[in-house]
């Protein structure tokens, strides 16, 4: 498991008043039943040191995690039965929904672990009065720029980089060309990015701009890098994003791999359904 030092504190998203209060309530929770577990929304975890010095939201490179609460846990079993439903419809042989379903199984054995039935009734109750919002929220706030216009995003030299360099994954020598990325552009993908994450997306496949080959060929740019001014992304699904232009017709932007499968092809009876890749 990752550590996170207790300098990262300071990643900590502000809250006021009842905010606080709730979430101080949570932390109470979970350190009371020992659950010292933070999870991301795509169910990736980390156990951090001295669990109980942590904020409730911890950011690490672009992506959050949060300690699970009973309260956190419900709102993570709503949204994997929403994606249970989406997967449904899609094919039950694909390893990034197994692998996803075999996180949420590990967080459900924790939750039973650490949380009583009590637990989770009164978070149910406190979701009731207060819904949680999502952890990535303090993604977008280190993300999108707000203060720079629509008309003056295209970078001359991109300043946002996904994977970031220090990624220890990330070997720069090869993904050694970059294209620039709008905070219009950031801003349209955060919007999706739980939802396609529960589906199975990667975040490279929604964020990566750095690649083999000059954009746009290849494989390694995520949609963030297609979506000009004017266009908006609908709907999610295992298996593609929808781009709405500014004439009202949809372009599909499709999952590596699969943009030839039988199941992917567009239905003829919409608009202009064409993969974005080139």
């Amino acid at each position: 498991m990752t550590h996170v030092a207790q300098g990262d504190r300071k990643n900590e998203a502000p809250s006021q008043g009842g905010q606080n209060q709730a979430s101080q309530t949570r932390l109470k929770v979970c350190s009371d039943r020992e659950c010292n577990l933070w999870a991301s929304t795509d169910l990736e975890t980390i156990q951090p040191e001295n669990p109980d010095d942590q904020p409730e939201d911890i950011l690490l490179e672009v992506k959050a995690y949060r300690r699970l609460s009973p309260d956190y846990y419900l709102w993570l079993k709503a949204r994997f039965e929403k994606f249970q439903a989406a997967v449904g419809n899609s094919n039950p042989a694909d390893e990034n929904a197994a692998a996803f379903i075999r996180r949420f199984e590990t967080l459900r054995a924790v939750a039973q672990t650490h949380y009583s039935l009590a637990d989770l009734k009164r978070a149910k109750e406190r979701l009731a009065v207060s819904p949680l919002s999502s952890p990535n929220q303090l993604v977008r706030q280190v993300q999108t720029p707000k203060t720079i216009p629509v008309n003056i995003q295209k970078l001359t030299r991109p300043a946002f980089l996904y994977p970031p360099d220090s990624d220890l994954n990330f070997d720069a020598s090869i993904h050694r060309f970059t294209t620039p990325v709008t905070a219009y552009a950031l801003e349209q993908v955060n919007t999706i990015r739980d939802d396609a994450l529960l589906c199975g997306w990667s975040e490279s496949e929604l964020y990566q701009n750095r690649g083999r080959f000059r954009f746009p060929y290849g494989q390694d740019y995520g949609i963030a890098c297609f979506i000009d001014p004017g266009q908006k992304l609908g709907d999610v699904t295992p298996d593609k994003i929808e781009l709405i232009c500014r004439g009202g017709h949809s372009l599909y932007f499709r999952r590596r791999g699969q943009e030839h499968l039988p199941g992917n092809k567009p239905n003829n009876t919409q608009t202009s359904q064409e993969a974005i890749r080139p």
